[in-house]
């Protein structure tokens, strides 16, 4: 885990600043996960959202590379975590494996 800067995340920090930037939302109690998809030259919001999410389910999630959401394999590329508004955004792009 390293601190973010857009300037080291190219090609997709700028994507990433805007969309963490402009989030919002009210207080809860847990944690919600956002999945944003790249579409290059940017992420889109991805349909597949989670609701509350548990610590540690949250933290095998960050730990692994790869995931499958409705049948498609995703690579992680980067995670923000928003303490603020409870929020973990996660960008992923997919791949053929």
């Amino acid at each position: 885990m390293t601190e973010f800067t857009g300037e080291r995340a190219k090609p997709y920090g700028a994507s990433i600043t805007d969309l963490v930037l402009a989030s919002e939302g009210g207080y809860t109690s847990t944690f919600s996960a956002v999945y944003w998809v790249w579409h290059e030259p940017a992420f889109r919001s991805m349909e597949h959202r989670e609701g509350s999410v548990f610590t540690l389910e949250l933290a095998q999630r960050l730990l692994d590379h790869f995931t499958v959401l409705d049948g498609t394999t995703y690579e992680f590329i980067y995670s923000v975590l928003d303490p603020q508004l409870k929020k973990v955004h996660l960008f992923v792009k997919e791949v053929d494996l």
